[in-house]
């Protein structure tokens, strides 16, 4: 079986992953039929990473001005008040394993989900670790939300999640978001870094066209 297959690394709190969300979420939507996609959560702030936002305050107040700039999301004024305040602890594991758990119910939304979990932080400034503040995302996709958690608190997305931890690891990935391109069991780097949808809509369309086309080869380990 031929497999070609766009992989999106990210992290839940990575805000250029928030800027690209709605692009590669609109890429899914359009191409979904023509070529398979997946995702990794990478595990940016896990284990001794895990630190509270206040450390980077700095950056976070920076890179906004940039974002809004160049993408089409935007910084709620409660996420502003997250960061002025610095004692929010931001810690990737958490959002990765209910992101997770959400794939197992609604693979073909997954895109979609991770884009509005990033909104539900950026945007309205709640927090992500907290299982209930994916209640009325959860609903709306019509999963039962307290089966939804006994899946958030079980093993496979626990599991699933530091997984995928490692598969970033064994990538080399160190920068999010990054985009991969499989061809079977060659991989290579599409993208690293924020890239809009018209980037997206041709760099797929091309490998749509020449699915041999692998660019910067990652060796297969």
């Amino acid at each position: 079986m031929d497999i070609r297959r766009l992989i999106y690394i990210f992290d839940p709190f990575c805000s250029w992953c928030y800027a690209m969300s709605p692009d590669i979420m609109r890429t899914y939507d359009a191409f979904h039929d023509q070529i398979e996609f997946g995702f990794i959560t990478g595990g940016m702030m896990i284990g001794n990473q895990v630190r509270t936002i206040g450390d980077k305050k700095e950056y976070l107040i920076t890179v906004k001005n940039n974002i809004e700039a160049e993408s089409s999301v935007r910084f709620g004024n409660k996420i502003m008040n997250l960061i002025e305040d610095g004692s929010y602890v931001v810690n990737s594991h958490p959002p990765s394993v209910a992101i997770h758990a959400f794939h197992a119910f609604k693979p073909g939304h997954s895109f979609h989900f991770i884009h509005e979990v990033q909104a539900l932080f950026y945007e309205q400034g709640k927090d992500i670790k907290e299982p209930d503040n994916y209640k009325e995302i959860v609903i709306k996709y019509d999963i039962d939300f307290e089966t939804y958690k006994e899946a958030l608190f079980g093993k496979n997305a626990q599991e699933n999640a530091t997984i995928d931890y490692q598969k970033a690891r064994k990538f080399g990935i160190t920068s999010f978001p990054t985009l991969l391109y499989q061809h079977n069991d060659q991989y290579g780097i599409v993208s690293a870094g924020y890239r809009d949808y018209n980037f997206l809509e041709k760099i797929t369309t091309h490998l749509i066209k020449n699915p041999a086309d692998i660019f910067e080869e990652l060796p297969n380990k």
